[in-house]
């Protein structure tokens, strides 16, 4: 698997880019094609889409565009090209508001999404993306990584961050702490 290409911008189309990496095009679709300009140097991550009928690369140029991609492709109706034409025309930040403001009227202004898709996409992932007011350190990522890795549920990991986090808290403290208010949370629900 390919996790990013790192080179110059060969040719640009209507719905992707080829790279050039050490001499070797790479043709990756992508959100905005138009802001990417012939030999300028750029480094994109990419995801792979594999299909009975074909595979194809998707690059992305944030970790949050990459990650809403991949969370968006895991509803059921929504695969790789409606998931990228979205991204085409709202940021990450802009979709993750509307879904969490239950915002139907903008899900719909996005290509490819209907009344049915828009409401799916709320019903599924209404909460699950919580805004961080919060210093996203090194140790606040690890933290928030390891619960999640424990199996507690984003929203619940990140509720439990924002009641427990002060400032130059270190490590450990952070995760003991989030650990016992996310065991709270777990059974609630």
């Amino acid at each position: 698997m390919i996790s990013f290409l790192k080179g110059r911008v060969d040719s640009v189309s209507k719905e992707a880019v080829v790279i050039d990496v050490n001499n070797i095009g790479y043709k990756v679709n992508v959100s905005r094609s138009n802001s990417y300009t012939i030999n300028s140097e750029i480094k994109l991550l990419t995801y792979e889409v594999q299909k009975q009928e074909e595979s194809y690369l998707v690059g992305f140029p944030t970790p949050e565009e990459k990650n809403l991609f991949l969370t968006l492709i895991k509803i059921q109706g929504i695969g790789a090209r409606t998931a990228l034409a979205m991204l085409s025309v709202g940021t990450p930040q802009q979709i993750i508001s509307a879904i969490n403001r239950e915002d139907i009227k903008y899900l719909k202004s996005l290509p490819m999404v209907g009344y049915k898709t828009g409401r799916q996409i709320i019903l599924e992932l209404k909460g699950y993306f919580v805004s961080n007011d919060l210093d996203e350190s090194d140790d606040f990522s690890d933290v928030r990584s390891a619960l999640i890795s424990l199996g507690f549920k984003t929203p619940i990991v990140d509720t439990a961050l924002k009641k427990v986090y002060v400032e130059g808290i270190n490590k450990e403290e952070l995760l003991k702490n989030a650990l016992k208010e996310a065991r709270k949370s777990r059974w609630v629900i």
